[in-house]
């Protein structure tokens, strides 16, 4: 679990740095005040369309961070606090 963890925590970074929006606030969970988007036969809901354009232009890592989000939504816990980069290893 901590590496998945790990991962979700690295895919956050990576879009962070690269939109420089704040790619978990932009996962919408009421499908009935958000934007659809569809990607590879699925169906993701953002919250504005800011966050449709940088989902639409970085469809893997998005996809890949919403489905790891509601993986730790049904598991009852939450995505890991965004930290600061560090050169030591942990």
């Amino acid at each position: 679990m901590k590496r998945f963890l790990s991962a979700v925590f690295l895919i956050v970074a990576s879009i962070t740095g690269a939109e420089e929006i704040d790619p978990v606030s932009c996962r919408a969970t009421a499908a009935d005040t958000s934007i659809p988007v569809q990607y590879e036969g699925n169906e993701y809901f953002v919250t504005n369309a800011e966050c449709r354009d940088a989902f639409l232009a970085a469809p893997e890592r998005y996809a890949q961070l919403f489905d790891a989000l509601a993986e730790l939504e049904t598991e009852g816990r939450e995505a890991p606090a965004e930290q600061p980069a560090s050169l030591v290893p942990s």
